[in-house]
């Protein structure tokens, strides 16, 4: 169900709080079942402020514009770079601030979406033969923070916003496809998170919470300023953690170093630009920080296997 316009709030809140226990949508319309359903709310939108929402598993993504989240006790900015993704059952607040004209395309994804998919991304194809239901007790939670663009995320999210803009017959299906495509990457994207937190060397759990939460700061840091000349004294001073120490836990949470990272998310940006823009190629090196073109063509060449130029026409090629 794709909304334009964001439902009212003293309807959505105590609906949510309840898990739209009395099983009829924002039109009033009957739902199959208990929980909340599908919903991408696909708004354009200037000065809102929405607090104390109880979602489920949900993903903030702008068009363009910036938002504000909170949840799980973090702040986080989403861009047009970043997406954020909230727990099942966390209370998340959305702010999108005066002058921002933000097209959002945050997608709630429905309870029983949601356990059928985290199921099968547990459960062997045998074991689902064999019991002919997946498990429904399960237990999921991630840190809220910000997550860079990767093209598997934005091509899933491009495919659904084109659908609502051509429906066809199959428009429920399609869309319930694209939405268990997109969760599955999402997960996927999420597990890593988590296993990176068990990477960390401490014994106790919440040394290790807390590292990590010091870590992701500075991977925020990167997310705003990716364009910007980095050093890791200003990458550890961001996570309040002496220079080696904040090395070697962040290498041991998301397995590269901070500035492997950095040319990561550069990368992604132009990537993203190349494939999605008309910009020049030296108008993507100014965008992900090179002065000179001709070091951001070695840069991408090196890390693609292919010169910028290349690279987008065999995107254009594929897409022709």
């Amino acid at each position: 169900m794709r909304l334009t316009q964001f439902p009212d709030i003293e309807w959505l809140r105590p609906t949510a709080e309840n898990n739209f226990s009395h099983q009829h949508d924002v039109h009033n319309r009957p739902l199959p079942r208990q929980g909340w359903p599908n919903v991408i709310l696909n708004t354009r939108a200037d000065a809102i402020e929405r607090n104390g929402i109880k979602g489920p598993f949900s993903l903030f993504y702008n068009l363009n514009g910036t938002s504000l989240v909170k949840a799980g006790g973090n702040k986080i900015t989403i861009g047009q770079d970043t997406f954020g993704i909230t727990n099942p059952g966390q209370y998340y607040d959305l702010i999108i601030p005066e002058g921002e004209k933000t097209t959002t395309f945050n997608i709630h994804f429905g309870e029983q979406l949601y356990l059928d998919v985290s199921g099968s991304c547990i459960q062997s194809h045998q074991t689902h033969l064999d019991n002919g239901k997946y498990v429904r007790n399960i237990e999921y939670h991630t840190t809220v923070r910000t997550y860079f663009q990767v093209p598997s995320i934005r091509t899933s999210i491009l495919s659904l916003y084109h659908t609502y803009q051509q429906p066809g017959e199959y428009a429920d299906l399609v869309e319930e496809t694209l939405l268990a495509e997109l969760l599955v990457h999402l997960k996927l994207l999420t597990q890593k998170h988590l296993d990176g937190l068990n990477q960390i060397s401490s014994l106790r759990k919440t040394t290790r919470e807390e590292l990590l939460k010091r870590l992701l700061l500075s991977i925020e840091y990167i997310h705003d300023n990716y364009s910007r000349p980095i050093t890791i004294d200003m990458l550890s001073a961001v996570s309040c953690l002496s220079k080696f120490h904040y090395l070697r836990t962040f290498k041991e949470a998301f397995g590269c170093t901070p500035a492997q990272y950095w040319q990561w998310v550069r990368l992604q940006k132009a990537i993203n630009m190349l494939e999605n823009s008309t910009a020049s190629i030296a108008e993507v090196a100014i965008a992900v920080g090179f002065t000179e073109v001709n070091s951001f063509i070695k840069f991408f060449s090196k890390n693609k296997g292919n010169s910028p130029g290349a690279f987008r026409k065999t995107r254009i090629s594929n897409i022709g």
